[in-house]
């Protein structure tokens, strides 16, 4: 993939779209394509290009994860649930669909299931700094103060910058689990 590291995107897109031509079923050029696109913000073609990648290697957990990706771009947060789901359950130490996929229940206010993939993720990575913010958020809607400070100061002592924010967020996620539920 010398061209996407280039950042001479249509160059990829061509070089791949040839190879495809030449070969329809080689899944690494479907993959490349697919990748190519998504820096062009195509995701429906990305899209296609991962199903067709995904129909020739169906045990491909790369494949899978980047699939969630541009689901995850398209709107389509079942899809990349799905999509994520299947890229762990080809290789349970992908730690970026472990992460995706928490964000995934993060977005979706599921703080247990968020919970599990993010602490599967930190599991795998456990020096991964945005792993350990998102943890101390979920940990703080769930009202696990003191696994959101453990979190909070893992994060405040690699990114200090980051500190003032993260603390709001924390105190804002302890007041919202400990607010009564609308209408009760």
């Amino acid at each position: 993939m010398l061209y996407l590291g280039l950042e001479q995107r249509d160059k990829a897109i061509s070089h791949f779209s040839r190879a495809i031509a030449r070969k329809p079923d080689d899944p690494q050029s479907h993959s490349g394509l697919g990748v190519a696109y998504g820096e062009e913000a195509r995701w429906e073609e990305a899209a296609e290009c991962f199903r067709k990648c995904i129909e020739l290697t169906p045990d491909d957990a790369d494949a899978w994860y980047n699939l969630g990706v541009t689901y995850s771009e398209l709107g389509d947060t079942k899809g990349s649930i799905d999509a994520y789901t299947r890229a762990i359950a080809l290789n349970n130490a992908h730690a970026d669909a472990q992460f995706n996929l928490g964000c995934q229940y993060r977005e979706r206010q599921e703080w247990r299931k968020a919970k599990d993939a993010f602490e599967r993720a930190r599991a795998i990575d456990p020096n991964d700094v945005s792993v350990h913010y998102n943890l101390a958020l979920v940990y703080a809607h769930l009202g696990d103060r003191e696994a959101a400070e453990t979190a909070y100061h893992f994060v405040a002592e690699r990114d200090p910058d980051v500190g003032p924010l993260l603390r709001e967020r924390i105190d804002a996620g302890l007041d919202a689990a400990h607010d009564p539920p609308p209408g009760g």
